[in-house]
């Protein structure tokens, strides 16, 4: 009998280590288990796809993608980015010209219009899609000069070698200026085009839309303005 209590104080102290061991170790029930987080894709590069084609082309892929080029056409730097998710696509310019201050242009369209806008423009100018992109496909707006929506109409059908990468998406990328006023141009060439006694102030005053200070000079000298 003797023999066996300090074998049965030893089995009743391991018993206790173990206990104080595991309650120690345990979670309490008031908390909960903490979850591994996921290992982090920070360092990773983003997957960038080659696209060569034009700004249809990349909206007619259906993804969320942010797609940049840059262009030389003579000594004039054009550097684009746009922004796609679903039906919605901002196209964002930069053109740079020796001797001129460089102008940036914005592009967006929700699907059914197109609206455009740049550094230059007192007013923006929006067009139904499907005029706008038989406009980008003959280059016609029914008028002799051109147009900062004839111009960017060219551009949405211009290819370039875009480099696209998945983008998250961000609503206020698709929301238009406040404050700045969009024109119907589609409105404003067929009242150009009708004759009236005021067609050439109407004329004059489409000047106003041109992207830079030379143009619209010789527009305005043109018409007589």
């Amino acid at each position: 009998m003797n023999n066996k209590k300090p074998l049965l104080i030893g089995l009743i102290l391991l018993l206790v280590l173990l206990f104080l061991f595991l309650s120690k170790n345990m979670p309490k029930k008031e908390e909960k288990m903490a979850t591994p987080e996921p290992a982090s894709n920070s360092n990773l590069e983003p997957k960038t796809t080659s696209v060569k084609g034009n700004l249809f082309d990349i909206l007619n892929l259906n993804k969320t993608m942010k797609c940049t080029f840059s262009a030389d056409a003579e000594g004039t730097l054009v550097y684009g980015t746009s922004y796609v998710s679903g039906k919605n696509v901002r196209y964002v310019s930069e053109v740079k010209a020796s001797g001129m201050e460089p102008v940036a242009t914005n592009m967006l369209t929700d699907g059914e219009w197109v609206y455009t806008w740049s550094t230059e423009m007192q007013q923006g100018m929006k067009m139904k899609l499907d005029a706008f992109k038989e406009t980008a496909a003959t280059g016609d707006t029914k008028t002799e000069n051109e147009s900062p929506t004839s111009e960017q109409a060219k551009n949405f059908e211009s290819n370039y070698d875009y480099n696209c990468m998945d983008w998250t998406g961000d609503p206020k990328m698709f929301e238009l200026p406040q404050g700045l006023e969009f024109v119907d141009f589609s409105q404003t060439v067929e009242s150009m085009m009708q004759p009236s006694s005021d067609g050439k102030s109407q004329m004059c005053a489409a000047c106003s839309y041109a992207q830079n200070a030379e143009d619209k000079a010789a527009c305005m000298k043109q018409f007589g303005c």
